[in-house]
């Protein structure tokens, strides 16, 4: 819905932001209320450790935005990753009081991925750290550290400043609300070794790998 906007200035915000200007919160190159549009994608998981670096990023959307503009990105859907590390907890204190051995960290192993929560059963809604390394990726490749990200927590917080929330969706049900409507656009998208099927299918290990990230939109009222 963004396309017909001819004035959207795009701003990755962890190049902005996290990597250069970190400590101050602030873009020199983007005045404030001069931006039509910001995106975030796949970085708000790393960029927010806490509820002080959550409302610090919020505010310095909300200043750059102009009204009617629009913050939208990725991000991991921090409800699939807690409910993941959830079962695996009810799995290990089973295996606890059967007297197996433990590791500190726990670790959920799927066939795409493996999820690792390296402070062990200790789950908080904002600022746990987890990592996520993919099958595809090389062994020696060390995943970065990411957090979880309260959602309800975001929505509240963005509207202190401003920022209404117009859309959080899992990727899961972006899938299954467009492949029948978007049949050709997700073929021409997707190679055939990703789907079968008319309308296009995902196989189940696919499913729980998308499954994990979200999309979101924000608007400045």
């Amino acid at each position: 819905q963004l396309h017909p906007y001819a004035n959207i200035w795009i701003s990755f915000m962890l190049l902005c932001v996290l990597r250069t200007f970190s400590h101050s919160w602030s873009a020199p190159m983007l005045a404030p209320g001069s931006a039509s549009a910001l995106c975030c994608f796949s970085e708000l998981q790393r960029m927010i450790k806490g509820e002080t670096q959550m409302r610090a990023l919020l505010c310095f959307v909300a200043d750059v935005l102009r009204p009617g503009g629009y913050f939208f990105g990725t991000t991991t859907a921090s409800g699939a990753i807690w409910t993941l590390a959830q079962k695996e907890i009810t799995h290990r204190e089973s295996q606890k009081r059967r007297g197996h051995p433990l590791s500190k960290d726990v670790r959920v192993k799927m066939k795409l991925f493996e999820l690792r929560l390296p402070g062990g059963d200790n789950l908080q809604p904002i600022g746990t750290e987890y990592l996520i390394r993919y099958r595809s990726v090389a062994p020696s490749t060390q995943p970065e550290a990411e957090f979880l990200v309260h959602f309800p927590t975001l929505v509240e917080q963005a509207k202190d400043v401003g920022l209404r929330m117009l859309s959080i969706t899992n990727f899961r049900d972006f899938w299954e609300d467009h492949r029948k409507t978007s049949n050709d656009l997700l073929r021409a998208l997707l190679s055939a070794e990703f789907t079968h099927g008319d309308p296009p299918l995902l196989a189940s290990q696919d499913i729980d790998l998308i499954s994990l990230f979200c999309t979101f939109i924000f608007i400045k009222d």
